[in-house]
């Protein structure tokens, strides 16, 4: 895709979503039913950046509101929450240039469970 023909990025998204955005229609054509996925994928990066920054200036524990220990940061769920959202976009997304490598076959000891296949001259060995 040029250069010229790529969309702005939407006026909602931070600098790191609009970086996304520029990047992934740069190196990939977008079609019109994927762009809310990208939109999404992009203000998910947003937030994982805005949480991430928030979790570095407050530290990985703060004061519990009800008696003052230390307490895991409330955002670091929230990060994770937008990290897992954005792998989904992306996976949605299908940006892939490689095919998804063939599945291994299956050992053929492993079906039945453990048991050999039928028709297997097979005798256990007993306990001496």
């Amino acid at each position: 895709m040029s250069d010229t023909s790529i969309p702005d990025p939407p006026t909602s998204l931070g600098a790191a979503g609009s970086r996304y955005w520029t990047d992934v229609l740069t190196e990939w054509e977008i079609d019109v039913e994927r762009m809310a996925i990208l939109e999404a994928a992009c203000v998910a990066l947003d937030r994982i950046r805005q949480c991430a920054n928030r979790i570095r200036r407050d530290g990985l524990t703060v004061a519990s509101a009800r008696d003052g220990r230390p307490v895991a940061h409330p955002l670091l769920s929230a990060e994770r929450q937008h990290a897992a959202q954005h792998a989904a976009m992306v996976k949605a997304l299908a940006l892939e240039d490689d095919p998804e490598p063939p599945a291994r076959p299956p050992h053929p000891n492993r079906n039945r469970g453990g048991r050999p296949p039928k028709g297997t001259d097979y005798t256990p060995r007993r306990a001496r």
